[in-house]
């Protein structure tokens, strides 16, 4: 993301509520918030949103006008890639991406 977007995110893991969310990093004024997982299905997804929610809520000071929600996968079933595109989620593994990257902007 440093060649394509000029950032250089320091990637970290944080804890919302107990529950742990994978990648966080902060540039500028963009966020990276993701989870990594061996197998991607649909419950995770969802998991993650809910996540992403409670560090809106509780967290409010780590949510950047720009964020990237993103997935790191080795297999991911199909009908958990559109239910992530819905979602606006950037799910990649190490060929590459599954969905497209988005730069979600606050409202």
């Amino acid at each position: 993301m440093k060649n394509e977007l000029g950032l250089d995110f320091e990637l970290r893991r944080i804890f919302v509520d107990e529950r742990e969310i994978n990648i966080y990093g902060a540039e500028d004024d963009t966020c990276i918030i993701g989870e990594a997982t061996v197998r991607l299905g649909t419950n995770l997804i969802q998991e993650f949103e809910e996540k992403i929610e409670a560090l809106k809520r509780i967290k409010p000071e780590l949510i950047n006008p720009k964020t990237i929600k993103v997935i790191y996968t080795d297999y991911a079933v199909p009908n958990a890639l559109e239910l992530a595109e819905k979602h606006e989620i950037w799910v990649l593994n190490w060929k590459g991406d599954l969905t497209p990257r988005k730069i979600i902007k606050s409202s």
